[in-house]
């Protein structure tokens, strides 16, 4: 994905699109291992805001499937062998980098990297 300064993509209209920029991705893909291994206050909000997303696409009975195979590739486009698609049943702990402190916004906490969150309570 390309890289943009974190308060460029909050404080425009349209973040998601400008997040993917001028890619022709139709899809953001993100490892279960990288997932689980960040902060449990991280894993939480992201938890809260997939749901928030479930109930809002597929209460309302948009016929839309959700069974996806994800392969990964090389710059050429050749297939390779993923070195993360066993979890290990959950139990996969990756290094990841320790967010830095997160600023209030409002309503809105940003983190490290400019993604939104909730605040407790929200």
């Amino acid at each position: 994905m390309p890289d943009h300064d974190d308060r460029e993509i909050i404080d425009c209209s349209e973040p998601v699109h400008d997040f993917f920029g001028l890619t022709y991705s139709s899809y953001f893909v993100m490892h279960r291992s990288v997932m689980q291994s960040m902060p449990v206050d991280w894993q939480r909000r992201m938890v809260a805001l997939l749901n928030e997303a479930n109930k809002a696409v597929y209460e309302h009975d948009i016929d839309i499937p959700d069974r996806f195979e994800v392969r990964l590739r090389d710059e050429r486009g050749r297939y390779l062998e993923d070195p993360l698609a066993d979890y290990e049943r959950g139990r996969r702990r990756l290094w990841v980098k320790e967010p830095e402190p997160q600023v209030e916004r409002d309503s809105l906490v940003v983190t490290h990297n400019g993604t939104p969150g909730m605040t407790e309570g929200s």
